[in-house]
Formats: C-alpha cells, structure tokens, sequence
C-alpha cells in the first residue's frame, strides 16, 4: 500500500514502521529542466539578447519556487502569458513584493511560502473574465474529477461566457497556466475532464471566500467549528445573507438540514449546487420551500438522491423564471409538472434520472409536453424511461427548440425523429427505440454523436431497416454507440468516413466485426462490449485499423481466438481485454504491434495471467509493453 501526504506526522502516525520516502525539492539544474519543459523558450533566434535577458530573470524567479515543482510549473504557466522582457521585468517585482508580504504575515516556513506567492500572484495576473471562472472550482470537492462540457455550461448559466466555445476557450487558457490540470482527453482531442491540485484547491476557497463569490457548507461533519487550511476555509455554519452562491454537503439528515439553512437564508441566492453523497433521506418536503424561497436561482443542481425520492416534482418550480440550468440526474422523480414550461431562459435540462423498479419493470417518469415552450434549451437529457401525457397527443413537440444542440434519450414512441431537420444546430442525439420504426427521411448533416438504444434481444427486419437509415443520414458523425442487435453490420462504406469513436454493445453480430471496421479509415477508439460479437474467432488483417490507438474487448463470452497479423493495429496504443473467459491466450501478433503502451487485463482466469504475465509461456508476445496490468483475475 503507497500512502501520500504532505505532512510528515500523519505519516507517522499511519504506521510508525513504515518506510518513509520524503521526495527531495529541485535543485537549480532540475528546475531549470523542468521549467523549459512547461514553457517555450529560447525559440526567437531573430532576439537573442531578450532570450538571454529572459533566462536571467527566469532564474531570478526559480530561486523563490525552493524547488518546488508545483510553485515551478505555476510560474511557467503564469510566464507563457507574458511575452515581452518588461512584462517579466514586472513579474519578478511583483514576486518580490509577494515574498515581502508572505514573511511579514509569518505565513509560514520557506517551503510553504514558496508556494503560496507564485499560487496567489498566478490568481491576481489573471484576465478579470477568468477570475469568476476560477473561482467556480471551489465548488468542488477535493480531488474531484469535473467534468467540462458541465463545467462550461454552468459558466454560461452564470453569465460569465456567451457560449461554450469562448468557455472552452477560458478552460484552456486556465490549463495553459497550469492553474488547472487536464485528467482525461475526449475523442475528438478536447478536455474531457479536469481537476485542480489540492493547493491550487486552497487557493481557490480563500479567494471565494475573501471575495465573497461563493459559500460551501458541509453538513457531513460533526464539527460546529470553522475548518480552514493554509489557504481556504470552509464552514458548516449558516451562511451569510449577503452569499450569492452557495456549495452543500449533504449528510444522511439532509432534508432536514437543509429545511433549516432555507429558513434562515433570503431570496437572493443565484446558485445551489448540493453533493450527496450518502442518499438516504426522501427530500419531497424540501423542494416547494426550496422553491419557494429562491426565485432569482440561475443555477440549480440536485443530483444523487437515488435513496431519497424527490417523487412528484413542486409545480413551484415554475416559479424559478430566471433559471437557466436545473439538473436531477441521478435523482429519482416520478412526474415533472406541466409547470416546468414557465422557464423560458433555461438552458440546460438534465433529467437522466435513476430508474425503481415495479413489478419487475422499470418505473417510468411522467414528462410534461411543455417542454416544448422552453425555446433557449441547448441541452435536454430526457430520462431513460419516460412517458409523455397531452390531452390531444402523447407525443414531444421539439421542433420550435431551435437552440438545441443535444438531446439524448428521446424515444420514438413519443416522438417523430423527421421533425428533427428543423432542430439545424443539434450536434447530439441519443435514441431509444421501444417499437416500430420504419426510418427518416432527414439528413442529419450537422450531427456528431449518435447512440442508438433498443432493450430488447429481438428485432424486427423493418426496425433493423429503420436503424440502419438512421446510420446511413449521419454522414458527418464521429462518435457513434449502438446497442441494438444488428446481427450484421453495415458495409464499411455506409459508415461516415469521419468516425473517431465506435461502440459496440449487445449488437450480437453472428460474423467477425473486424473484417468491417478495420477498414474505418479515421476509427481511433473501438469498444467491442458485452455480447456485442457471438462468434468464436476474430481476425485483424495486415494493414487494417491504421489510425486505430484504443481497443477494448469485454464480456464476449463465445470468443475463443483472436489473431493478428503481422501490419495489423500500426497505431495501438492501449489494449483492454475484459471477461472474455473463453480466450486462450493474446494474439502471436502482438508482438508486431511496437507502438503498444498498455495492456490491462481485467476479471480474466488465473491461467489466462499464468499464460501471459511475466514468466509464462507467452510472455514474449507483449514484454516489450511498458505496463501490463492484470486486476481482478479470477481463480474457478
């Protein structure tokens, strides 16, 4: 077991016969190394006494991070900003001044403060439209992994961007300056997630809180008194009336807790976003006060109340006209009242709501066809299971919603995918197929992600048909998700030649899939999941797959063989190969395959790991791989 921390008596105090491993600080020749990899420098040959003046001026500065390399690659990220020598010239006496500062207010030993000027002074050096942006990252907990297409929306809930390319812009350049860390790459080569470190965390909670920019108050704690750290604070106490937003943790009492902080706090709050963490109490009696009492809410998130039912949705919540992101996922909630058409100015809707089960069917929720009045919707999440109820036509009218980019979860039961060619700007959909569907007839010529869904083991040949159409109108996607059985794939050419990101799941194809999509010219992730393939042998031909670098091969529980031939899978990076129980051994070709960097091997027999791992007869197939893993290998 490997425990981290950075205080050296809670090391101690884990297991005092331990091995303690204190990692050394930088000295100036790692430093500097460090630096010029985070930063371009030295690359304007046409200047060569400013480069040389620069470099002076970025040891001045390294001497003040102690070798720290976090306080190093802050100040890197916080130089790349700057691009003349004055500009540096005026960064190195604000350092002075911060250093200045820092000893006068006795903040702390000269580690410590080695951080905490460069951290400060990257905050203040910020553009005044980042500074909110910034400080919305105190919402989270620590070592939270966010999720960005979220995080951009809530910003342009906010109203601190106009629309999510400028916010994704504004997260890059936070990225840039090494005030935010990338934690996953999406397909398309954007940030999927990020997070901040738990410093940069700190950081984050005292500017908020100096600023009064927002207030997190964590019910999980026992503790009435304030908890601070070297930076950030944060309280279980009321709020203040004069907060405008406002971070909370919920604990197992938390209906009643928040029942109270309502009582005590006015009607100006702008934003409630609520972490549950351990759901068990049914919040149906905080929702109308809840609504009651904040009508200028923009933001509101009441996520994860799986145990505790919301059950029927307030028609209070129509009160709520300036709101413009509400989200429930992973709530349970019954019905949504006919109420909900009053938010003209929402723009986000998420209801990928948790599903109960009755009678052994999953329950269905009631979603209201007003819906269709909320004209600025660029983002709507329908539940999984819903139904719609008009007293003319059960079905949804989204045509009007002009503004949309995603939908996800529409069901053809309860809507005609023609209407979607007047929605011009959707770039997401989701469809879930229950009965009948004999095609469309619209081109979706903007679209770039299409997952297609049906429940069911057994199709119909028109429905196939209908599906398949859907395929063959959305020639510019990258991403696509089925999980339907096909039994048989399109032909290579009926796919768009712009895939990127290909899943598979429960498609139970009766032949090879690889013969197909080896030819995808552009296919660089493929996931072949459960059941998506139910036959013994799979073939990767020379020179198929040439741009492909992710493949995972999960829960096929007919596969026997797989083989690789020599030219096959160029790019490969990562290999994932998960329960496939019926699988003797890796392919001899691997071992043409240079460019792998990591296989894992997951819930797979003990004699698949004496086969392959380190010692085993073939070993030589995959040992010129970086890293080989093998998690939750099973012994019967």
């Amino acid at each position: 077991m490997l425990f981290t921390t950075r205080t050296r008596d809670v090391a101690f105090h884990a297991d005092r016969r331990s091995i303690l491993h204190e990692p050394k600080c930088f000295d100036m020749n790692e430093s500097w190394s460090l630096f010029q990899k985070k930063i371009h420098f030295g690359s304007d040959v046409t200047n060569l006494e400013d480069d040389e003046r620069k470099k002076s001026l970025a040891c001045q500065m390294l001497e003040y991070c102690g070798g720290l390399p976090l306080a190093i690659t802050v100040l890197a990220g916080l130089l790349s900003s700057k691009q003349t020598v004055d500009e540096w010239e005026t960064l190195l006496k604000n350092i002075k001044v911060y250093i200045r500062k820092g000893k006068l207010n006795e903040q702390g030993d000269s580690e410590s403060l080695g951080v905490s000027w460069v951290l400060g002074l990257s905050y203040d050096e910020l553009p005044y439209q980042l500074k909110p942006c910034f400080l919305y990252f105190a919402y989270f907990p620590e070592d939270f992994e966010i999720k960005v297409k979220e995080l951009c929306r809530i910003w342009m809930a906010e109203g601190f961007i106009s629309d999510e390319d400028k916010a994704y812009e504004c997260l890059s350049e936070l990225v840039e300056r090494c005030m935010v860390q990338v934690e996953k790459w999406g397909s398309s080569g954007r940030i999927k997630t990020c997070r901040i470190h738990d410093l940069m965390q700190d950081l984050c909670l005292s500017k908020a809180h100096e600023e009064n920019f927002l207030q997190r108050i964590d019910f999980r704690s026992n503790d009435e008194a304030l908890h601070s750290s070297s930076f950030g604070m944060e309280t279980n106490m009321r709020p203040t009336n004069k907060v405008r937003r406002l971070a909370i943790y919920l604990s197992n009492n938390g209906a009643d807790e928040l029942l109270s902080l309502i009582e005590k706090k006015d009607g100006c709050l702008r934003s409630l976003i609520c972490f549950n963490q351990e759901p068990e109490t049914s919040y149906l009696e905080v929702m109308k006060p809840l609504f009651n009492q904040f009508h200028l809410l923009r933001v509101l998130k009441f996520e994860n109340l799986t145990r505790g039912r919301v059950g029927i949705l307030p028609k209070e919540i129509g009160d709520l006209i300036h709101l413009r992101l509400f989200s429930l996922k992973d709530s349970y909630v019954e019905k949504l009242p006919s109420s909900i058409g009053n938010l003209r100015c929402l723009e986000t809707l998420d209801l990928r709501l948790k599903t109960s089960n009755l009678h052994y069917r999953p329950q269905s929720t009631e979603i209201p066809c007003e819906i269709c009045k909320l004209e600025q919707l660029r983002h709507l999440n329908l539940p999984q299971y819903y139904f719609v109820r008009d007293s003319f036509q059960s079905i949804l009218r989204l045509k009007d919603l002009s503004n949309l980019l995603t939908l996800v979860d529409v069901s053809v039961s309860y809507y005609n995918l023609d209407e979607l060619v007047k929605l011009t700007n959707l770039t997401k959909l989701k469809v879930n197929f229950w009965l009948q569907f004999h095609g469309t007839r619209t081109m979706f010529s903007n679209l770039r992600s299409l997952a297609i869904s049906h429940e069911d083991d057994v199709v119909t040949d028109g429905l196939l048909d209908g599906i398949k159409s859907l395929i063959l109108s959305s020639p510019q996607i990258y991403k696509l998700h089925l999980q339907v059985p096909l039994k048989f794939l399109p032909y290579a050419s009926q796919f768009s030649p712009n895939l990127i990101k290909l899943t598979l799941v429960r498609t139970r194809l009766e032949h090879d899939p690889m013969a197909v999509l080896e030819k995808l010219p552009s296919l660089r992730i493929l996931l072949l999941d459960y059941k998506s393939f139910m036959g013994n042998d799979m073939v990767c031909s020379r020179g198929g797959f040439p741009r492909l670098e992710s493949l995972s091969i999960c829960y096929l529980n007919d596969l026997k063989e797989w083989k690789v031939e020599e030219g096959a899978l160029p790019s490969l990076r990562c290999l994932h190969i998960v329960n496939c129980l019926r699988l003797r051994t890796v392919p001899d070709g691997l071992i043409y395959v240079i460019t792998l960097k990591e296989i894992v091997i997951q819930h797979m027999l003990r004699q698949f790991q004496r086969m392959v791992g380190q010692g085993g007869e073939d070993f030589y197939k995959v040992q010129h791989v970086p890293s080989l893993t093998f998690m939750n290998t099973l012994d019967f």
